[in-house]
């Protein structure tokens, strides 16, 4: 488990585009995990919803990108991990002069309000891979490998702060 870094999309993905990202992270930037991937999952209120339920309960997958309903309702649950306890992620937002401000919830279990997930209209170049309505991108509490997945979130979050498309057209 610590050696695998699963990305799960809840919604529209290119999932062979996220996975040659995730490959490119592994080559050049995180080369000691030994699996790397994405998997997407149709956003529909039955099928989708009882797998989304199934892999968050069985602690499958390490980082999730949900739509808002889902976010709210789960992270009132505590099935995320605090991400404002992450200077270094912390630091990236705030030097890159971004508001986190609809991630932060509060968990209800521990009576404590925290950022549990990056706004997706936050991270423009997520754009290109994925198409989450209101998304956010979150940790998953039980991932059995913090340091590996919070290593790959704030390159996740580094990478996908611009647009990539902006960012050409302006060169």
């Amino acid at each position: 488990e610590e050696k695998k870094v699963l990305l799960y999309v809840y919604g529209y993905s290119d999932q062979d585009g996220l996975d040659a990202y995730m490959a490119k992270v592994q080559a050049e930037k995180m080369p000691e995990m030994e699996e790397m991937r994405s998997l997407s999952m149709t956003a529909d209120e039955t099928y989708g919803a009882m797998q989304l339920t199934t892999y968050i309960a069985a602690s499958e997958g390490d980082v999730y990108i949900l739509p808002r309903n889902e976010f709210i309702s789960l992270s009132a649950q505590g099935a995320f991990v605090a991400l404002d306890e992450d200077q270094a992620l912390m630091d990236l937002f705030t030097q890159a002069g971004v508001s986190l401000q609809s991630g932060w919830r509060k968990n209800s279990e521990l009576e404590e309000t925290h950022l549990y997930g990056i706004p997706l209209n936050r991270l423009p170049g997520m754009s290109r891979y994925c198409a989450v309505e209101n998304g956010f991108v979150v940790v998953l509490v039980n991932n059995q490998n913090d340091e590996n997945v919070m290593a790959f979130l704030r390159i996740l979050c580094e990478d996908m702060l611009t647009d990539p498309e902006a960012a050409a057209s302006a060169e």
